[in-house]
């Protein structure tokens, strides 16, 4: 009757067992779907936020561009209308000056750009003696004069020789144009290099002529151009 019992019960178990096998078995499927679809909505929530960040960095960086856009355009604004006033203030002041370009307010900052250059170009390699050639040659017309002073093989009296350079300048400009454009040597200084070098030659020459009776003698000898020599001008 035991062993019946224990028989009865081993094969009740056996029965639940398998039930349960195949409740887990029908179970399996949607539980992998379950998880398919939770999978799936995990991976549309990490692309979303992906989106959204993407969209957000998008925004930042278009916002920037906008705004360096903005602060290029006003800067070329201010740029543009300084130019403009240079180029009329350079006009008003020198009314021989040529002109390259027809600037107005719709030139390109180029253009302006091209313009001013072409005005300093012409300001700095005027034909006058305060252009650069003629204060390079006043320079070392006056390094010779005071050079002669320590060096002299020759024995040459040079005193006053920068000075009378300085007066006959327009006889030496010519020649002065016709090397630069021999030699395709752009003679162009800025204003303060002009002016510094004037200013040297300048104190230089009073120097001299406060020091020594034979440089003053000769500066007042000089206010009269040199007479070229006969024949001069058939060479």
């Amino acid at each position: 009757m035991s062993d019946e019992l224990v028989l009865g019960g081993v094969g009740v178990n056996a029965v639940a067992q398998a039930r349960e096998q195949r409740e887990v078995i029908k179970r399996a499927p949607l539980e992998a779907k379950a998880a398919e679809k939770a999978a799936a909505r995990d991976v549309k929530s990490q692309e979303a936020i992906q989106k959204k960040a993407a969209a957000e960095h998008a925004r930042v960086a278009a916002e920037i561009a906008k705004q360096d856009a903005e602060e290029k355009e006003a800067w070329e604004r201010a740029r543009k209308q300084k130019l403009l006033d240079t180029i009329e203030a350079y006009r008003q002041r020198f009314t021989t000056l040529k002109q390259r370009n027809k600037v107005s307010s719709k030139s390109t900052l180029d253009e302006l750009e091209d313009e001013v250059h072409y005005i300093e170009l012409q300001l700095g390699s005027a034909t006058n003696q305060s252009s650069v050639g003629g204060l390079i040659l006043i320079a070392v017309t006056t390094g010779i004069e005071q050079g002669s002073k320590y060096w002299n093989p020759l024995a040459l009296d040079l005193t006053g020789l920068a000075a009378v350079t300085k007066d006959n300048i327009p006889q030496f400009q010519p020649i002065i144009d016709e090397l630069q454009i021999k030699y395709g040597a752009s003679l162009y200084s800025s204003p303060e290099m002009r002016l510094a070098m004037a200013l040297g030659t300048l104190v230089i020459t009073v120097h001299q002529a406060n020091t020594d009776p034979t440089a003053r003698a000769a500066l007042q000898k000089a206010n009269q151009p040199a007479k070229p020599p006969p024949g001069s001008k058939d060479l």
